[in-house]
């Protein structure tokens, strides 16, 4: 992968720069479009009588289908009563009202008039189809009408008969009076198309005075806002009371359920069918793993066995983390709703896999998230919200330092580093908590009740994320391990590499999850999207060469996802496709390595296009590129291509058994684009250049079958008798699975030699991978036999005779 991101990094700026010195002319240039002309001729007398008939049906088409005003003033009417329905809305949305709310009930404004722009955009996409579409027919009609003109214009001079000319004129009328009427409903249609747009342009307007307002809003947050706290509580000016406040909040509640009933209640079944749809799931789960657990063929910890007997908490937190996706548009009280909701699982869940001695500070700080949550629904911005506010923080504080006392000797050495961070971490909150005390107390609200709210979200999203996270680890075990997730022959034979990569997946999208979280609820996250928005759009300039950051990011992103797009897809052909086919040996092999080269390409091509660079230059670039990179590179292309012809043709495939000129034995392991992999039968592997295997002599002892020779040669003394010999050889054969019958076996007697007389013995054998064994266990097997019949083996011996040496008569 680090090769293919260099090369992408190389052939990338390759491209883009010689753009930046040849010279470029940016004036505009303006293409010649050649108008289709459309030569109408008349129609021929003897036809006119059927193209008549065929006219009138499609008028009678167009009146029956496109000409009903109906629908449009239902269509009109819809919105008319839909913009008398937002008018409340529209009379608290003024400036002097955004001037004076908080920036919790400005986002509640930006929420309904999102929702309002939704509403609008799909009644403008109503009326854009019905505008174009009665445009299309007006175009039909228009054709028509002057294909009529020329044929009366051409029956009037062959004089056709008066009848004849009288239905071309009653036509003419009636093509002129369709199209008149569907004149007249395009007009409708554009005059209501002008309203919606008035409206969308005001409820842009709108969107943009309350994001200013949050703006200021988030500009005085380190100002001083309220009077001090003491002051506060005294002044005679403030006349709200409590009971007026609630009241006042419990409406503002009730009017966000009624507005989220209107908006949802046809949606509403099916987040309950939801529900019960994964308690079914889950109950299925429990089962099966209560079952297979007890029969320890399921490996999971204490953890999992305790979550899985809690089937009811664990569809509520699924089923409460999916209410966005059927709710998108719901008020913000909605969302606070669910945050109250999401405490009654969490309860059941979390305490399972925490000591018993961390429950107590858990169940503290759940209890004042609780009364948090509940005193910001019900009692809104007064002195109220800022006593009970106050009066939280200094609870939570004593509930951090109780935990920072816990007895830690008795926790598992494994967890002491998580409980070390837990209590740096406690540390610092506590901290940040008497900071929002202070400025709560001296009359910062704003600030005080943001980083507050924010400490108490934040503490709870965790624990939301680590009660999902370990919820997803068992389901995700035991879901592997039912039937029908075996039928999948990915799950039966890598279920560990698979699970251990779907949950690395569900931890990073769940450290997203908390990050976002963590942004909005500090409320920080738009001015850091703004942030990342600005960097990433402002365009870096070269001479005359500008690209954007987001290009550069894009391009290098979508070469990092096509490489492991490739890799995923041919994990899953290799494993689960060509698992259940039947192909030649060696085809896999080849589909996987050019499934892979085409997704690499196109994912190239594609950052190129991301980027905005045009593919049709690609082919002069690459060409110029081609030239240097044939000469400077050519072992390099020698041995691509010879890795091309190694696929296609397939002398040598992933498998094989092969041997070298060079003395090089062993088995094919991959085939590169550059280079192959075999390693020898000592466990080495050596990488061999493709061309090696293209140019060179190379022995494949597998190519159209697995069938090996093995041949065995024997030697016994001269006294031996050559019959009785051959026919231990023969037996020595007998009882022997892995010896194939065809072809037979023989012996061949080879005569005599200067020391023995030799034998050969000749088998073949399927099982190539272990003919080494096999021969070495017959060749035992007739020396033990040899050795019993009393047949000597005798060593190879020289007789040396020394002649004596006369002195005298030299």
């Amino acid at each position: 992968m680090k090769k293919i991101f260099t090369l992408s990094i190389i052939i990338f700026f390759l491209i883009s720069f010689p753009q930046t010195i040849i010279a470029q002319d940016n004036s505009p240039k303006i293409e010649s479009q050649e108008v289709e002309e459309i030569e109408y001729k008349p129609i021929a007398v003897i036809e006119i009588p059927q193209k008549i008939e065929e006219v009138s049906a499609f008028l009678k088409k167009i009146n029956a289908v496109e000409i009903p005003a109906t629908e449009i003033e239902k269509l009109k009417e819809n919105f008319t009563t839909y913009l008398e329905e937002i008018e409340q809305l529209r009379k608290e949305s003024t400036k002097e009202i955004f001037d004076n709310s908080t920036t919790k009930k400005l986002k509640d404004f930006n929420l309904k008039w999102n929702s309002h722009l939704v509403n609008i955009g799909d009644f403008k996409k109503q009326l854009q189809e019905a505008s174009e579409r009665l445009a299309h027919k007006r175009e039909q009609l228009k054709r028509v009408l002057e294909y009529w003109e020329l044929t009366h214009s051409n029956a009037k001079k062959e004089k056709a008969p008066k009848q004849l000319m009288q239905r071309l004129r009653d036509l003419k009328k009636e093509v002129e009076k369709t199209d008149k009427a569907l004149f007249g409903i395009l007009n409708k249609v554009l005059a209501i198309r002008d309203k919606v747009s008035i409206e969308e342009v005001a409820t842009n307007e709108t969107l943009n005075l309350i994001k200013i307002q949050i703006e200021e809003n988030r500009s005085l947050i380190f100002t001083f806002d309220s009077q001090p706290i003491w002051i506060a509580l005294t002044d005679s000016t403030d006349t709200t009371t409590f009971a007026h406040s609630l009241n006042s909040s419990t409406t503002r509640v009730i009017s966000a359920l009624v507005e989220f009933w209107d908006m949802y209640s046809e949606e509403f079944p099916y987040y309950i069918g939801f529900y019960f749809f994964v308690l079914l799931i889950i109950l299925y789960l429990k089962r099966f793993g209560n079952k297979n657990v007890d029969q320890k063929t399921v490996k999971v910890d204490k953890y999992s066995i305790r979550i899985l007997n809690k089937p009811f908490s664990i569809a509520i937190l699924i089923t409460i983390y999916f209410h966005l996706a059927f709710f998108p548009l719901a008020p913000s009280v909605i969302a606070e709703l669910a945050r109250i909701l999401l405490v009654l699982p969490i309860l059941f869940l979390f305490p399972t896999f925490i000591s018993s001695t961390s429950r107590g500070p858990l169940y503290f700080i759940t209890s004042i998230y609780l009364l948090q949550q509940i005193i910001e629904l019900t009692i809104g911005s007064s002195i109220y919200l800022r006593v009970f506010t106050i009066l939280l923080t200094a609870l939570m504080i004593t509930a951090l330092y109780w935990f920072l006392k816990i007895d830690t000797s008795k926790i598992i050495a494994k967890r002491k580093k998580i409980i070390a961070a837990l209590h740096v971490t406690s540390k610092l909150l506590i901290v940040i908590l008497f900071i929002s005390l202070f400025g709560n107390i001296l009359g910062n609200t704003a600030l005080s009740t943001l980083i507050f709210s924010g400490v108490m979200r934040t503490i709870y999203a965790s624990i939301f994320l680590i009660t999902s996270l370990q919820v997803a680890y068992t389901l995700l075990t035991i879901l592997l391990e039912t039937k029908a997730a075996k039928i999948s022959y990915i799950v039966k034979r890598k279920r560990s590499e698979l699970k251990s990569t779907l949950f690395s997946l569900v931890k990073v999208i769940a450290i997203f999850f908390w990050g976002k979280m963590f942004l909005m609820n500090f409320e920080i996250y738009d001015s850091i999207s703004e942030l990342f928005i600005t960097i990433f759009t402002t365009p870096l300039e070269l001479g005359s060469f500008s690209i954007t950051t987001s290009s550069i990011a894009l391009f290098f992103i979508s070469i990092w996802l096509s490489t492991k797009f490739s890799k995923v897809t041919r994990f899953f052909f290799e494993n689960e496709i060509f698992a259940r086919v039947t192909l030649p040996c060696g085809v896999p092999a080849a589909i996987s390595l050019m499934m892979n080269y085409t997704i690499l390409t196109l994912g190239f091509l594609f950052a190129l296009s991301v980027v905005g660079f045009d593919i049709e230059k690609f082919a002069i670039v690459a060409g110029a590129l081609g030239v240097g990179i044939g000469f400077g590179l050519q072992s390099i292309v020698n041995n691509f291509i010879s890795g091309l012809i190694l696929l296609f043709e397939r002398p040598i495939q992933v498998g094989d058994t092969i041997s070298l000129t060079n003395n090089l034995l062993g088995t094919v392991k991959r085939i590169g684009i550059r280079a192959s992999i075999v390693q020898t039968f000592d466990g080495s592997e050596v990488i061999v250049p493709n061309a090696d295997l293209i140019s060179g002599q190379v022995t494949n002892w597998t190519l159209s079958d697995s069938r090996r020779r093995i041949e065995i040669k024997i030697g016994v003394h001269f006294d031996a008798d050559p019959d009785e010999v051959m026919n231990i050889l023969n037996k020595a054969l007998e009882d022997r699975e892995d010896v194939l019958k065809e072809p037979k076996p023989y012996s061949l007697y080879k005569g005599y030699v200067e020391s023995t007389q030799n034998f050969d013995l000749r088998f073949w054998t399927a099982n190539n991978d272990n003919w080494i064994f096999i021969r070495s266990e017959i060749l035992l097997k007739i020396v033990k036999m040899l050795n019993d019949a009393g047949i000597e083996i005798p060593y190879q011996q020289q007789n040396v005779y020394l002649k004596e040496y006369d002195k005298k008569k030299n």
